[in-house]
């Protein structure tokens, strides 16, 4: 399944009139070799990106969840009937299917953000939006994430500090 990779980082990019998207160099060691991406319907709506690995963690991820069966069984058939597999040109291009691109709401440019185990593809208007909604509540769910660990304790201090 491949080694882990960190996505990380805000990438605005253009789309050409073929719905394809430049990727990011960062992005372009998710590839691990391969070259091909899973394009996926995420949260929020925006569209993540997936290598094999990653796409496998979330599959096997999903069935061991503690949700119920409704829940899991839903959210494959969404989640993996709409996913669609994507080659990456010689040229480092991805081209966004158009169920997907409309899906996503995607007019040039668009913004790709890195989410830890995968990438997002996001209308630049709705990823703006989405992070002045929720950038002042960042604190209050890096502690609920963190489980209140000593880590959360110092980014509290840090973060009240007066400047």
């Amino acid at each position: 399944m491949g080694n882990l990779v960190f996505c990380t980082g805000t990438f605005e990019r253009s789309m050409d009139g073929k719905q394809r998207i430049l990727l990011p160099k960062s992005l372009r060691l998710f590839l691990a070799g391969v070259d091909y991406l899973f394009l996926s319907p995420g949260t929020d709506g925006c569209i993540e990106i997936h290598n094999e690995a990653s796409l496998g963690r979330l599959a096997s991820d999903s069935q061991n969840s503690p949700a119920g069966y409704q829940s899991k069984t839903t959210f494959s058939r969404i989640f993996f009937a709409q996913s669609e597999r994507c080659q990456v040109d010689s040229n480092h291009r991805l081209r966004v299917a158009g169920s997907l691109s409309e899906l996503a709401e995607l007019v040039s440019p668009i913004v790709i953000v890195g989410v830890g185990s995968h990438w997002e593809i996001w209308n630049r208007q709705n990823w703006y939006g989405y992070l002045s909604r929720h950038q002042s509540n960042f604190d209050h769910h890096a502690e609920l994430v963190r489980g209140g660990s000593k880590d959360t304790e110092i980014v509290k201090e840090v973060s009240n500090k007066p400047r």
